[in-house]
């Protein structure tokens, strides 16, 4: 009951998680023109498009973006610890594992 009333606080045309689901997703078959498949959905589910009921377009792409930055962001925060650790592991080691004379000259200008 608490959760269907912070739900209804919030700016979403349904409750259900399901309904705005397929809300989203018809959002996205209308403004790709996949009017076919819009048809075919709203038979399936007997829920018809209703362009007024989200407030806000590219709700399901909305989505996803946010879903794909948020899983580089993750890759790159894994790739930062390693380097951490990695370089925590060298200085540890007391190893110079770095190179000490250059290896190429850089001519003057």
């Amino acid at each position: 009951v608490l959760r269907q009333q912070a739900l209804c606080g919030m700016d979403l045309p349904e409750a259900d998680p399901d309904r705005l689901a397929v809300l989203y997703v018809q959002q996205w078959m209308a403004e790709k023109g996949y009017s076919a498949s819009l048809r075919t959905l709203e038979a399936e589910t007997g829920i018809l498009y209703d362009d007024t009921k989200l407030s806000q377009g590219a709700r399901l792409m909305g989505l996803v973006w946010s879903h794909m930055e948020a899983a580089l962001a993750a890759v790159g925060d894994e790739a930062a610890e390693a380097d951490r650790e990695e370089e925590e592991a060298m200085l540890r080691s007391g190893r110079e594992d770095f190179a000490s004379v250059p290896s190429c000259r850089i001519p003057a200008e």
